[in-house]
């Protein structure tokens, strides 16, 4: 029987690199003597002192820094701690000669050897960047693709992401650096005519909302590129804005849905707590949020929008579930709204894509095929054909 050719369109490049592959950076550059209270600082979150920890046994320290890092379900809500280990990353990225390139090289090279063969990879050009530039962000993302295509047989596209939490404040946003992103943003794209650039996206904790983004997010049209926005995520201040987000995203034009799972999730679970900025959800606010989200549901279905689903990622950080089971997606199926099967973060959720569609198939009872075909019908490179 031939391998599965499998496509993950939702994967960003900075959290796909695991953790045995962080370790070996952090040995080889003999980091953990030269930094090692930054080391140790870093990584103290995930529960170990790495640096530390490598000085006194180095194979110890690995088995417990491959275990530590990669965050499982555990049954409590974990954005903020997954957040985290992008600090690790960040810090790989300026401390590491050749970081992009040697880093697009292993996380295409990981998705490859477990027989995926297009990958749409999310990354924000202009992050850890010294001035937010269209120059440093094409050179950025250019080391990242040419670390990428080393890899034969493997098709990366590329999705700028913008990081929604840098234009925003107290969910207000900042219109002057909104501003400068279109302006730096547009630069990019007409230099990098060259790169696979295929999509735009927005993403991170909704310090404001996809409303406030529709200058630079209108880009996308302009240049030929498919939106495809991370949204409903539950970090918004409430949910109200949540579902907004997912409304607005579709009225924008929207090709995929990244997450989303506001739009879908049983809404008893919040009957009783608090949204972000203190106001209780009762009764009858989550009968409104209800009718809401068989609006958007409506709508997704009308508008033929894939969402991306991201198991272990949702479970994890959006969810606080430890039961796959319990993870909602079947409502989505059975509503005819297509479902893309990703990984999000690989390095850090330490669950290949083809174990993410074995959560589906198993939990869900998901088609296998159904779900392959779907990550072909709703990729990029189809959209624009």
């Amino acid at each position: 029987m031939k391998p599965e050719r499998l496509r993950d369109l939702h994967a960003h490049i900075t959290g796909s690199i695991d953790a045995d592959a962080l370790f070996e950076l952090i040995f080889d550059e003999k980091l953990y003597r030269s930094d090692k209270d930054k080391i140790d600082t870093i990584t103290k979150p995930f529960g170990i002192r790495l640096a530390s920890e490598i000085t006194r046994n180095v194979e110890t320290a690995r088995m417990r820094f491959n275990s530590l890092y990669p965050c499982r379900p555990n049954g409590k809500t974990e954005f903020d701690s997954i957040m985290k280990r992008f600090i690790l990353t960040s810090y790989l990225l300026e401390k590491v000669p050749d970081s992009e390139e040697k880093i697009g090289y292993i996380v295409a090279s990981r998705f490859k050897q477990q027989n995926v063969n297009y990958v749409e990879w999310r990354i924000n050009p202009l992050s850890a960047t010294l001035h937010q530039t269209a120059e440093e962000g094409l050179e950025k993302l250019c080391h990242f693709y040419d670390g990428m295509r080393k890899v034969a047989n493997l098709d990366s596209k590329l999705v700028l992401s913008i990081a929604k939490n840098q234009y925003g404040k107290n969910w207000r946003p900042l219109p002057e650096k909104i501003k400068y992103l279109k302006l730096e943003l547009e630069k990019l794209l007409k230099a990098g005519t060259g790169l696979p650039i295929v999509g735009l996206d927005a993403v991170n904790k909704d310090e404001i909302t996809i409303a406030d983004l529709q200058g630079p997010l209108s880009l996308a049209e302009n240049y030929g590129l498919a939106l495809v926005p991370h949204v409903g995520e539950l970090c918004s201040k409430n949910l109200e804005t949540d579902l907004e987000n997912v409304e607005t995203a579709v009225g924008f034009g929207a090709k995929r849905l990244g997450h989303a799972v506001s739009a879908y999730i049983p809404l008893k679970r919040l009957l009783g707590t608090y949204d972000n900025t203190g106001k209780e959800y009762t009764a009858q606010r989550i009968q409104k949020l209800k009718l809401k989200q068989d609006t958007i549901l409506n709508l997704l279905k009308e508008n033929g929008i894939a969402i991306e689903v991201c198991p272990t990622s949702n479970m994890a950080a959006h969810l606080g579930g430890i039961d796959y089971s319990l993870h909602p997606a079947d409502i989505l199926h059975k509503r005819g709204i297509p479902i893309v099967a990703c990984t999000d973060d690989y390095g850090i959720f330490g669950s290949p894509l083809s174990s993410e569609i074995d959560i589906l198939t198993k939990y869900k009872h998901l088609d296998r095929a159904m779900l392959i075909k779907n990550s072909k019908t709703y990729s990029i490179n189809q959209f624009k054909r």
